[in-house]
């Protein structure tokens, strides 16, 4: 028998590098865990318009810059959930109209926080660091650092034998054109 799918709008709201959070009561699927506001889309409502308005109803403020994040298809036990994921900027006069019990936290700490599963790949891209740099030399690469890497290399120089000595935890901060990428 298949699982049923449901639709699922969510809000990640943002405020001087911080991202808001909540708790699932522990009723709810997936409770007595942190959760981003958002909730089902309702039949005839688009996601946008469904996170648009479960965050006026949860959060207590309407926004009207809605930026598409992702979408992201995860499948638990009972059901599968199709994750409508939309950002916005809170401004500072705002603020005080949000209602309890939302807290603010700051990137790196949601890592720390226990989600239900579906939300990994989001804190992962949340947590992603905040600075890419540009060279055409692969010899500026420093793996350890707190950034991402383009490695911005003409087509017939790319040599995959030059990236063998990265581990695949390394490669992850690595960016290369598609071509190259395909030539692996």
């Amino acid at each position: 028998m298949s699982k049923p799918v449901i639709d699922i709008a969510i809000g990640l709201l943002l405020h001087r590098g911080k991202v808001l959070v909540g708790w699932r009561q522990a009723k709810q699927h997936q409770g007595n865990k942190y959760e981003f506001p958002g909730g089902k889309v309702e039949s005839g409502e688009s996601p946008e318009e469904a996170c648009r308005r479960e965050i006026y109803e949860e959060v207590g403020i309407g926004l009207s810059q809605w930026y598409v994040f992702d979408r992201i298809q995860h499948e638990y036990d009972d059901i599968v959930v199709n994750l409508h994921l939309f950002y916005a900027y809170v401004p500072d006069d705002l603020m005080q109209l949000i209602h309890q019990p939302w807290t603010w936290y700051a990137r790196e700490q949601l890592t720390r926080l226990n989600f239900p599963k579906a939300n990994d790949s989001i804190i992962q891209r949340l947590v992603w660091p905040h600075y890419i740099k540009i060279s055409h030399q692969l010899s500026d690469f420093r793996p350890e650092a707190n950034s991402l890497f383009y490695w911005r290399i003409e087509p017939d120089q790319f040599l995959a034998e030059d990236l063998h000595r990265y581990s695949s935890e390394d490669l992850q901060k690595l960016i290369i054109n598609i071509e190259h990428f395909q030539k692996m």
